[in-house]
């Protein structure tokens, strides 16, 4: 028999077993796969770090956006003169804050104000970019009451896109217990 790289103990448990249909056939070609050479947890990981860093990239893309158009900008909204500087301070933050969670430097109190910071900062914004709804685009037409296009939409956008991943962060859980508890009740019903 080899001697195997990744030592892993196998505890055979029933009750989990057969809350998910796992005969006892199951786990013991599960523990002979498992004393092969292979590490079969490494392929397992792989797409959900793809996953989790294609998100990141996309959030760290939006954040550096946010950075940008809200400098650009910091004088073209005089009808809500918030909206560039929500989009700079809350660029600014984010990125800081992602580069300290990438670095691995774990600060609890920090972090937790940080949070808090970002969240009072994001009511905030609600505030200033829907109050304001479809506002003039025509510099000439009124001075005092436009907003920069550009400036105006991304703030929107990115204002609504967090809205659809909070609402998609919430429905994942929801599909889960969705599709968990059918199979922990056909495994109970079976005892």
């Amino acid at each position: 028999m080899a001697q195997n790289r990744w030592p892993i103990r196998i505890v055979k448990q029933e009750p989990v077993a057969k809350l998910f249909g796992i005969g006892r056939e199951d786990l013991l070609s599960l523990e002979m796969m498992l004393e092969t050479d292979t590490p079969i947890h490494v392929h397992r990981r792989r797409p959900q770090f793809a996953v989790v860093g294609c998100f990141q990239v996309i959030l760290f893309a939006m954040h550096i956006a946010q950075l940008i158009i809200g400098a650009l900008n910091l004088h073209d909204c005089p009808r809500q003169p918030f909206i560039p500087i929500y989009l700079l301070v809350i660029g600014v933050v984010t990125l800081l804050f992602s580069i300290l969670q990438c670095r691995r430097i774990r600060w609890s109190a920090c972090s937790c104000l940080v949070s808090l910071f970002v969240f009072c900062w994001f009511i905030a914004g609600n505030v200033w970019i829907y109050s304001v709804y479809e506002p003039s685009y025509n510099k000439t037409a009124s001075p005092d009451m436009y907003c920069n296009k550009t400036l105006y939409l991304f703030a929107f956008w990115t204002m609504n896109l967090n809205y659809i991943l909070l609402g998609f962060l919430l429905f994942c859980p929801c599909c889960s217990c969705f599709f968990v508890l059918p199979l922990w009740m056909v495994a109970y019903i079976d005892d």
